[in-house]
């Protein structure tokens, strides 16, 4: 840090005083102090309860009346915030160490010596409206070190000292000024800022487009979805009737081709009678018929010979073969001797 930044470090610091004790320890030589708390001060100003702590407790020395070139009289412990109010418990070191922190802890256990003192530096200041009343708020407060102060306490008081008031007068101005002007960002980080709300647009608007599309999708796929469901459902409609109409045609083929049969037996039988005529045995006609059916072309010849002979038991002797002459020899009814031989030339099961 150079010398200039180093002034400008030092002249922000600010010192409050004006807190008291709470508790004192003998034993330990320690007393519990209320450092700081957010009570708006005679001159307008008021202290934000949010400290920085980090630095301090990296080197936390108590200080008399914030003389930063002699011995520190002691360190505080247990530095922090609480009910807002920034507490904190200083340790007295002894008279071998340093004589002048012997008076000052007799004086504290004595009463005289009370009040506290924090030095800081605010990282943040504003003007703010409490009522009908401005105030100046001192805000992200960096802790830099504690004093012991004989300044009495007084928790509506500021107690500052020249510089002090100096650096609040200057950081009230600068408020003012920021209030009055707010302050514009650089134009690298103005058009950097333009730059991310610009792709955040685009990513917005490819997103945007995304989402579209990927409803457009969803809504097709519903769309698809009902209609193949119901093109399942037409099928399957469709399926039964044709499977009952199947059973039907199934049923009504059966009944046609069972009527078809009985009908071709009808006509082959009025055939059958039309050509040997009605006074023949019916016996005799079913036998016909059955030759008609199994060998058609013996059935013409028989018929021929039949119309030739003129004679019932001509079909009989034509049918027998000429190397059965036991069989032509044995005198019988015509219509076994027919039944044997249509047994002979029947197609055997």
């Amino acid at each position: 840090m150079t010398l200039p930044d180093q002034r400008r470090e030092a002249a922000a610091v600010l010192h409050a005083d004006g807190f008291e004790i709470r508790a004192i320890n003998e034993d330990s030589r320690s007393v519990d102090y209320i450092c700081s708390t957010s009570t708006v001060d005679a001159h307008g100003t008021r202290i934000e309860q949010n400290w920085r702590l980090d630095r301090y407790n990296k080197n936390p020395v108590v200080l008399m009346a914030h003389d930063c070139d002699d011995i520190p009289i002691g360190l505080a412990s247990n530095v922090r915030v609480v009910n807002g109010a920034l507490v904190a418990t200083v340790t007295f070191t002894t008279e071998d160490i340093n004589p002048e922190a012997e008076q000052c802890w007799r004086a504290v256990k004595a009463r005289l010596l009370r009040g506290i003192s924090v030095g800081f530096k605010p990282h943040a200041y504003r003007w703010e409206m409490v009522g009908d009343r401005e105030i100046f708020v001192l805000d992200d407060n960096e802790l830099l070190e504690l004093s012991v102060t004989p300044v009495p306490s007084n928790p509506d008081a500021l107690a500052l000292r020249a510089a002090d008031t100096a650096t609040l007068q200057t950081l009230r101005a600068e408020a003012q000024a920021k209030r009055a002007k707010p302050e514009t960002p650089p134009m690298k980080e103005l058009e950097e800022l333009r730059a991310a709300l610009s792709a955040k647009d685009s990513e917005l608007a490819v997103t945007r487009a995304t989402e579209a599309k990927l409803s457009a999708d969803l809504a097709s796929t519903r769309a698809a979805a009902d209609k193949a469901a119901a093109d399942l459902n037409d099928a399957v409609s469709r399926a039964a009737l044709l499977t009952a109409e199947a059973e039907r045609l199934g049923k009504s083929n059966a009944d046609l081709a069972e009527r078809a049969a009985k009908a071709e037996d009808a006509l082959l039988r009025s055939s059958v009678e039309a050509r040997v005529g009605k006074d023949v045995d019916p016996a005799e006609v079913e036998h016909l018929v059955a030759l008609r059916k199994a060998a058609p072309d013996l059935y013409e010849a028989e018929m021929k010979r039949r119309s030739a002979s003129g004679r019932n038991d001509a079909l009989t002797e034509q049918i027998l073969p000429a190397d059965a002459p036991e069989q032509r020899s044995v005198a019988g009814n015509p219509i076994d001797n027919l039944n044997k031989a249509l047994a002979r030339h029947l197609p055997k099961e």
